[in-house]
């Protein structure tokens, strides 16, 4: 606590189907630890990683922009225990700040592999969902926007945010300018080899959640409690309506640094699927 310059703090338990009390004690207490150790001997300042998901993003929000300043007591639905127990920890921290604490908050949207390696956590949502619509062959319909961010550029861009000076007291949203649509994102690994046919999508839950269709290991059948949590017909609702993210703080601190977010397209999507056929994490497309 007297040696150390600085704290960055990006530990969290990332589930989104477990409750919030099954992860408070990591989520919520850790971070109350943390700012203990800010605030004991001389103080540090603090770069809190937190989520775009302490906002209401889904489901019947009708927020249309997120700002990097709003209120983080907006009133609205937090969908899970996730995001709930990253509120509340972004709540404690708010309180740190008012009474003193140098810190910035950073809030990245979903983050996707390395623009460069194609190297992807397995273990998250996004990729178990490219391996889900690979494994059945289908893909759901719906009309929706994901807000993919490469980790690549979410690194750089919290590295060299925290080293200005100015930057203490703000939040800087980490989101991609570019939103890719579910439909592209279908049509990209389509394209890689993999036949993908767009259904109704209580249909595909139907698919997904059925165990004679052999992806119970390290698909999405882990999320479906998550898809479960309403009826099928609500689906597309709390997947269709996700507001676009003001990065204003975050594009003016960053102009001039040469670092920027890659758009995810067609190319970086190739990138990621040779990475995951050659890591075995899905299988080739041809077999090879």
């Amino acid at each position: 606590a007297d040696r150390i310059d600085v704290i960055y703090h990006s530990g969290a338990s990332v589930n989104w189907v477990y409750p919030y009390n099954a992860l408070k004690p990591t989520n919520v207490l850790g971070t109350q630890e943390v700012l203990r150790l800010a605030a004991t001997g001389r103080v540090k300042p603090l770069h809190f990683i937190s989520t775009l998901g302490v906002f209401p993003l889904v489901g019947r929000s009708n927020v249309e922009v997120v700002r990097e300043d709003d209120d983080l007591t907006h009133g609205g639905s937090l969908y899970n225990g996730y995001t709930q127990s990253k509120w509340v920890a972004e709540m404690l921290v708010e309180i740190a700040r008012a009474r003193g604490l140098p810190l910035c908050v950073y809030r990245p949207s979903l983050i996707t592999g390395d623009s460069r390696t194609g190297a992807w956590n397995k273990d998250d949502f996004t990729c178990k969902m490219i391996k889900t619509w690979a494994g059945l062959g289908t893909a759901p319909e719906i009309d929706t926007k994901m807000n993919l961010v490469p980790v690549d550029y979410v690194s750089r861009a919290i590295v060299s945010l925290s080293l200005r000076d100015e930057s203490l007291g703000k939040r800087f949203h980490l989101a991609n300018p570019h939103p890719v649509g579910a439909d592209d994102l279908a049509a990209w690994i389509e394209a890689f080899g993999y036949p993908i046919k767009r259904i109704p999508y209580d249909r595909w839950r139907a698919d997904l959640l059925n165990p004679t269709k052999g992806l119970r290991q390290d698909a999405l059948y882990s999320m479906a409690p998550l898809l479960s949590m309403s009826a099928a017909e609500d689906g597309p609702t709390l997947v269709g309506k996700v507001p676009e993210f003001d990065c204003r703080n975050t594009r003016e601190a960053l102009s001039g640094t040469g670092v920027s977010c890659p758009r995810v397209d067609g190319g970086l999507m190739e990138n990621y699927l040779v990475y995951l056929v050659r890591s075995g994490f899905l299988q080739s497309p041809t077999g090879g």
